[in-house]
């Protein structure tokens, strides 16, 4: 007989940066996140969204609010016990084309798996695959708030950016190829409307 798959433990927090007094204790990425590190590192997947350009490069896109930061955020973030980061968020691309691609040399190199970003649609739909115990998890990150790095930003076919779910085929097609090598297939999903706590009309189709 098939045995029956262990269970396993996926977590999902919210929106990361590390502006303000956090920025500060980024000096020691093995303690950035010290305070939180038990219940991050708890779960056998545990996914967060990186809210920020990783770079020190670029143009601030003409917004109210601009983050970014070095890629010692993901050591911090990894030695906190995450397993997998999105980008594909409003800040992904806070920096421009330079931002941008100091963000995907970063994620390359990333102590951890990087999604939701990528050279073109293709990758940046790219889930991340783990293997826990036999069982192997499939993490897609996409956006779809309507800002700009949603519409100037999102990638394409030859074009660089974030993964955008404007266009809901594409993110089906995603999970469905995902599903072909993955027994769970979980979307980290960048929507929503801000302050607003209920799922709206549209997040619920």
């Amino acid at each position: 007989p098939t045995p029956q798959p262990a269970e396993i433990t996926i977590a999902f927090a919210g929106d990361v940066h590390f502006e303000d007094d956090v920025r500060e204790r980024l000096a020691d990425p093995a303690t950035t996140l010290d305070t939180v590190s038990d219940a991050l590192s708890a779960a056998d997947v545990t996914v967060v969204n990186l809210e920020t350009a990783v770079t020190e490069r670029g143009t601030p896109e003409p917004k109210t609010y601009t983050f970014r930061i070095g890629p010692e955020a993901f050591d911090a973030l990894a030695a906190a016990g995450v397993d997998v980061v999105t980008m594909a968020n409003s800040h992904g691309v806070d920096y421009g084309a330079d931002g941008l691609a100091d963000s995907l040399a970063a994620a390359r190199e990333a102590p951890l798996a990087v999604i939701g970003i990528g050279e073109d649609d293709t990758a940046a739909f790219q889930p991340a695959l783990i293997d826990v115990a036999g069982t192997v998890v499939a993490v897609i990150g996409a956006t779809d708030v309507p800002d700009r790095t949603a519409t100037v930003w999102a990638a394409a076919p030859g074009k660089a950016g974030v993964a955008a779910a404007r266009e809901r085929r594409r993110l089906l097609q995603a999970v469905a190829e995902a599903a072909e090598s993955a027994a769970v297939v979980a979307v980290y999903l960048h929507y929503g409307t801000e302050r607003v706590d209920c799922p709206t009309p549209d997040q619920v189709s």
